[in-house]
């Protein structure tokens, strides 16, 4: 089970959960589900505006549909714990310095999704539910991190890295399973409409 932490919005925490764990049609392979990033920080000049946005059953497409009706807007990253809706003219997810996966597929194949589809919804600022099983400082991107858990992984029952490339830390955990205040996502397709496709 892949959770959001929504607070009181229970209903958005189960769709959140179902959408990203089963529901969300994919062009992309079904495990890219499991990708995450976080410590994101996009340029201050690409920044639209920020709202106020309590948690609720329906922030995160409240959120998309603010940026939808805002110019120049084209991704929208909502975290719930900070109650707040980001609205951005571009894709920032190459400011992040925080990125986690699973050793398959590459992350060279679950970064080239299509911006406006359903599979450009992304998780972030996430805890790992699992136990960490490794910490190395002498992996130097998260390609090689990728890549030494698929070749080790099963030497520590790993199922899952994260990689800080701030750190310059690789970090193994035994489960994919994690919690997250944040999804980003464009502003179009309709998030809803990918929860039902």
């Amino acid at each position: 089970l892949v959770c959001i932490n929504m607070g009181s919005g229970l209903l958005a925490a189960a769709l959140l959960s179902l959408s990203l764990a089963a529901g969300i049609y994919r062009d992309v392979p079904d495990e890219c589900k499991y990708f995450t990033v976080g410590r994101c920080d996009p340029a201050q000049n690409e920044e639209i505006d920020v709202y106020d946005l309590p948690d609720g059953g329906g922030a995160v497409f409240l959120c998309q549909n603010i940026c939808t009706l805002t110019e120049g807007c084209s991704f929208f990253m909502y975290n719930s714990k900070q109650q707040k809706c980001y609205l951005y003219h571009y894709r920032f997810l190459e400011s992040c310095l925080i990125i986690g996966g699973t050793a398959s597929p590459s992350l060279d194949i679950c970064s080239h999704i299509q911006e406006d589809s359903c599979d450009s919804f992304v998780r972030q600022d996430c805890t790992y539910s699992g136990d960490m099983v490794f910490n190395k400082t002498s992996v130097t991107n998260a390609h090689f991190c990728q890549d030494l858990l698929d070749t080790v992984g099963f030497v520590y029952g790993a199922k899952y890295f994260v990689y800080d490339s701030f750190q310059h830390k690789c970090f193994f955990y035994s489960s994919e399973e994690s919690s997250c205040d944040g999804l980003s996502g464009p502003a179009q397709p309709d998030f809803y409409g990918c929860l039902n496709p």
